[in-house]
């Protein structure tokens, strides 16, 4: 049997409607990875979570959740799978710390001790000042920061979040990938259309489209698929005087006010452009490279899974 934190094999989910949500997938994750799943709406993604959680038997394949088979020994694994949905989930007339708590007693902990653990939970989250106020009272972030904490003080050594940063303000986002990337204690399974999740906090990430696994590896191995892209980002104090110098004309250019983003689809033309971007003359504020380039790399990833796709269903 196998004891990897999370293993597919040949997962396909078939409804009677006759859509295939999976397709014959295979991962397998081990504690300390943080793994990404990244596709458009429709993918399958959601599919996938639900069949990992038990909560959809996959109509043929097998799936292992820390060596026991889903969903026919989900039971074994009660606080061992810490899951937080894409959609916030308050519970009005619970404070925070109430809230967490009820998950610990819920799990058999004794009062004092699920108190304790709340106190000290709430505290790595970032919520200890809120821990008094009722669902109603808090932002989206909170509660989704709260619900983060729902999962963690359950220690589970397989952690699930569903799109973690949507509807999360600048500052609690923040707070989002920094909590991810201090849980190296277990295996954390990401989904998540911010493919910027996906580049910072992910070792391995798959890329799904019409339920399949259509490339997977690190974001830089993922990037390199489609080439040497370089995406290059400056903001100049002269920026009239630079632009004449520098490529006006084309998708991969756009200038708004006086920053200046280009996608290079060669490296020799990422040089060529900064030579100009760092010459005597150019007052530059600020420069960012990007090489390769993730996000614009698994875009173009999935548009070209989708035409292939297309010219298929009209051959």
């Amino acid at each position: 049997m196998s004891r990897s934190a999370l293993d597919l094999r040949g997962v396909t989910k078939a409804f009677p409607n006759g859509l295939v949500a999976s397709n014959e997938l295979s991962l397998s994750a081990e504690k300390g990875e943080v793994i990404g799943l990244v596709g458009p709406n429709g993918a399958g993604k959601t599919t996938l979570v639900r069949q990992i959680l038990g909560l959809l038997p996959p109509s043929r394949g097998s799936i292992h959740v820390l060596g026991y088979a889903m969903p026919r020994e989900s039971d074994k694994l009660k606080g061992c799978i810490g899951y937080v949905p894409q959609m916030p989930v308050r519970f009005p007339s619970l404070t925070v710390e109430e809230t967490v708590s009820s998950v610990l007693r819920f799990l058999g902990e004794p009062k004092m001790r699920a108190l304790a653990k709340t106190v000290s939970i709430l505290d790595e989250v970032g919520l200890s000042e809120s821990r008094g106020k009722y669902g109603y009272q808090l932002s989206y972030g909170s509660v989704k920061l709260m619900n983060i904490a729902m999962a963690l003080c359950q220690d589970p050594e397989l952690l699930i979040l569903d799109e973690p940063t949507s509807m999360v303000d600048v500052v609690n986002r923040s707070r989002v990938r920094s909590l991810v990337g201090r849980q190296a204690s277990r295996c954390v399974f990401i989904t998540s259309h911010d493919l910027a999740d996906i580049e910072s906090l992910c070792d391995r990430a798959y890329v799904m489209a019409d339920g399949r696994f259509v490339a997977s590896g690190a974001p830089d191995e993922l990037a390199q698929l489609v080439g040497a892209s370089v995406l290059i980002e400056a903001t100049f104090a002269n920026p009239q005087e630079v632009r004449d110098a520098l490529p006006r004309d084309g998708d991969q250019v756009t200038w708004e006010g006086s920053r200046f983003r280009m996608l290079c689809p060669s490296l020799q033309q990422a040089a060529d452009v900064l030579s100009v971007v760092c010459s005597p003359d150019v007052q530059i504020e600020s420069l960012s490279i990007r090489a390769p380039a993730f996000a614009e790399a698994i875009v173009e990833l999935l548009e070209s899974v989708n035409a292939t796709s297309m010219d298929t269903d009209h051959s």
